[in-house]
């Protein structure tokens, strides 16, 4: 019988190894799945708020009808309040018409833990005016944009904090310009 001498590893050692590699690289990452889409869920709330608010921002603007009558509105508004279970609408005014008729509204989810959570008024160089609690508007009439609800009229800026669990991001307006950005 013919002696011989192990040179290497066999398939089953080398398979061994690598499965308790692979079971350790797993354990010491830790990718807390949760969290992600947590965080995706206030991206996601985020645009579709700012979506609601660039398409009204934008039917002002190109002055958009509304139906089959092919009526444009003299004036669209959205309405924001605060806190848990709250929404965001939007609405225009006919020429015509006495009140105000709802064109969309986006219902903050009552059984999650979504709120918009602070709502603040700010001047031009973005220092703070005050603090909303409650509701506040954003007008739009034939490309001229304001903001009501606060009480100093130098308030050009619409900040607005949404929270969704430990998460918080948040969405300026520019009373001015129009623009909306991320914050």
């Amino acid at each position: 019988m013919k002696n011989y001498r192990r040179r290497g590893f066999t398939l089953i050692e080398i398979l061994v190894a690598i499965s308790i590699i692979s079971i350790l690289s797993i354990g010491a990452s830790q990718v807390n799945w949760s969290r992600i889409s947590e965080a995706q869920k206030i991206d996601s709330y985020r645009g579709d708020i700012k979506t609601a608010i660039e398409e009204v921002r934008n039917n002002a603007l190109i002055g958009k009808w509304i139906g089959n009558t092919l009526e444009v509105p003299v004036n669209w508004q959205i309405d924001m309040t605060t806190g848990q279970a709250g929404w965001l609408r939007t609405k225009y005014l006919l020429e015509w018409a006495g009140s105000y008729s709802n064109f969309d509204t986006i219902n903050i989810p009552s059984d999650e833990f979504y709120s918009i959570s602070e709502i603040r008024c700010l001047q031009i160089d973005r220092s703070v005016n005050e603090t909303i609690s409650g509701t506040v508007t954003l007008s739009f009439t034939w490309g001229t944009m304001g903001i009501i609800g606060c009480s100093d009229s130098n308030s050009k800026i619409l900040e607005f904090d949404l929270s969704y669990k430990q998460f918080q991001k948040s969405i300026s307006f520019h009373g001015i310009t129009g623009t909306i950005e991320n914050k």
